[in-house]
């Protein structure tokens, strides 16, 4: 069907499941995996005060099977975040994106197990064993994660890209937009928000790559450096901070009829017009024509929504000989319209479509 065929569907769903309240919706069950997924044994976290000795907690990684075997250099290196707590999440992710970059593992804070057993074909890493699971560590966890991946796994790759576990992610498209870009750059790219910093933030669930000089320069000006990378209560928002003091700046990433690449809400919030105009950096194209044919992820998205995604971009070809029937789109040449509405109630917006 390939992506663009799939917007309706998306929108389908979009309708299916909105009932008013979109966040309600997101909040249904993620997963009906029958398999049991459970967590190994999680050692004793460290005192933040134990933070200062990096090989404290670099001796707490444990590196499973499939990830010790992944190539140390390429183009695209991928780590998502996750958890014990949403370890649920990690089969539709590993059955479905993540194997398309060159490496591509998750981080978390204990061993992920199947049915009993070390899930040898889920690679993964235990980076935040020593760190408390709550959400006054995950600045920390951030930065950790970036200097483990540049220091500890590989300084070759070109492009270093953060997602969590409910990010769904076109890499195809995700290259194709990197591949025009230097490496030997410093970049920071994915979806702008705007509170707070002049130049904005990326917004750490719609996932952000960085290349290699900008992680060379995080790693060498700003990891353990509390004057330059302060500790934050906002991991993307004092990403984004740390950054801006050694001058990389988030960069406008739509494409040219303004339609996002990257996606930090929930679909129902994109179709439906809810957004926090008050967050977003960029003005926001809503209903279908939010989705171009180069999107690259979409956020809070649920592990069989994952399944279904993948299985109509990849597999689903519709018949080539009847695509000439029916009404015709003109939606590629239709003039779209980004904008912003300033007009609010509890804090989000409705934009009429």
């Amino acid at each position: 069907m390939g992506l663009g065929g799939c917007l309706l569907v998306l929108g389908l769903l979009s309708l299916a499941t909105f009932r008013g309240n979109p966040v309600d919706d997101r909040n249904a069950p993620l997963d009906v995996d029958r398999r049991s997924i459970r967590s190994g044994v999680q050692p004793r976290p460290l005192a933040p005060d134990e933070w200062n000795r990096s090989d404290a907690l670099d001796e707490m990684v444990e590196i499973s099977p499939a990830a010790d075997a992944l190539p140390r250099s390429g183009s695209l290196f991928c780590y998502v975040l996750t958890s014990a707590r949403h370890h649920a999440r990690v089969p539709a992710v590993n059955e479905t994106w993540l194997p398309r970059c060159d490496h591509g593992q998750f981080y978390t804070n204990a061993p992920i197990e199947i049915d009993g057993q070390l899930a040898d074909t889920i690679p993964f890493s235990t980076v935040f064993a020593g760190l408390e699971d709550k959400y006054e560590n995950l600045f920390f966890k951030t930065i950790y994660a970036l200097h483990y991946s540049y220091t500890h796994i590989s300084r070759d790759f070109d492009w270093y890209f953060k997602a969590d576990d409910d990010t769904y992610v076109v890499v195809e498209n995700l290259r194709e937009y990197l591949s025009h870009l230097d490496p030997n750059e410093p970049h920071f790219a994915g979806f702008r928000m705007k509170p707070s910093l002049e130049n904005g933030y990326n917004s750490g669930g719609a996932g952000y790559v960085l290349s290699r000089e900008a992680m060379r320069q995080f790693d060498g000006l700003l990891y353990r450096n509390t004057t330059t990378c302060p500790d934050d209560i906002y991991e993307d928002l004092g990403l984004a901070r740390c950054l801006a003091n050694i001058g990389i700046f988030p960069q406008d990433t739509r494409n040219s009829r303004g339609q996002q690449r990257f996606n930090g809400y929930h679909y129902n919030d994109i179709f439906g017009g809810w957004i926090t105009n008050n967050w977003i950096f960029d003005p926001q194209i809503t209903s279908l024509k939010a989705i171009g044919q180069d999107l690259i992820s979409l956020h809070h998205i649920a592990p069989n929504e994952m399944r279904i995604f993948d299985r109509l971009i990849y597999i689903v070809q519709p018949a080539a000989q009847f695509r000439e029937y029916g009404r015709k789109s003109s939606e590629e040449t239709e003039q779209l319209r980004p904008r912003y509405v300033y007009e609010e109630t509890n804090r989000q917006t409705k934009v009429l479509v």
